[in-house]
């Protein structure tokens, strides 16, 4: 019989991008501020029973928290994330395999249901390209969401320089198309707060096929005892 039952090894990766652009202040007070209150909210409404792990990545990724009950500290992780020269999207995302594949000693052999909740706002310029961590995220059956952060109009100074803060909604949009994840347009921390409890919500629960021969054996052994016992009530009363 199929039922549904919680997903008691879930695990959410949420990859952070910390490049300089995401000082960009079209999105209130900025976009690292606005991502990691945003990110925030999301671990502390995930249910106790889901694990969930932290990635940032700028020219390098690396797993601030690894996958973890403890969403408390995960929260506090987030609030010392900084900022780091460079965009490494596809580093982002095989440092976040690499954490789920590090889950437990089954993970090699029976792997976490995962997904991983992707933040960027600028292009690939770092490290391995995107498309190669798409094809294995997809191997594993890892959904990569992806959100782009920003309204993709805004400058930012680096060495005295003004320079633009672009946004490359077509590289974000393959790679979530590619793991079977989803493209958000997040625009403002209210979007966010929606694309994330989406995202949550959908490894809540799992369906699976319960053996229920033993709910048959209950009724029909209760079933015979109340033929037994009506029997001998009835026999009791006869002449």
């Amino acid at each position: 019989m199929p039922v549904e039952q919680p997903r008691e090894r879930a695990t959410i990766m949420v990859a952070v991008d910390v490049s300089l652009s995401m000082a960009a202040d079209d999105i209130e007070p900025d976009r690292l501020a606005a991502a990691k209150e945003s990110a925030q909210g999301f671990v502390e409404t995930l249910p106790d029973r889901f694990n969930v792990g932290l990635v940032s990545f700028s020219s390098t990724a690396t797993v601030v928290s690894s996958p973890t009950h403890d969403h408390q500290a995960v929260i506090s992780s987030v609030e010392n994330l900084r900022l780091g020269p460079g965009t490494a999207i596809g580093e982002g995302v095989f440092a976040s395999m690499e954490a789920i594949r590090g889950f437990d000693e089954e993970s090699a052999e029976d792997p976490p249901p995962s997904a991983i909740v992707l933040l960027s706002d600028g292009e690939n310029t770092s490290g391995r390209d995107i498309t190669q961590a798409s094809a294995v995220a997809a191997e594993e059956e890892v959904p990569v969401s992806t959100i782009a952060f920003g309204s993709g109009a805004a400058m930012i100074e680096i060495d005295g320089y003004q320079v633009p803060a672009d946004i490359d909604k077509d590289a974000l949009e393959g790679l979530a198309e590619d793991t079977g994840g989803h493209f958000y347009e997040a625009e403002s921390e209210e979007e966010l707060d929606q694309v994330y409890e989406d995202i949550g919500s959908s490894l809540g629960t799992e369906v699976v096929h319960e053996e229920i021969v033993t709910r048959f054996v209950v009724v029909a052994i209760l079933l015979i005892l109340g033929t037994a016992v009506t029997s001998l009530l009835w026999f009791q009363r006869m002449p």
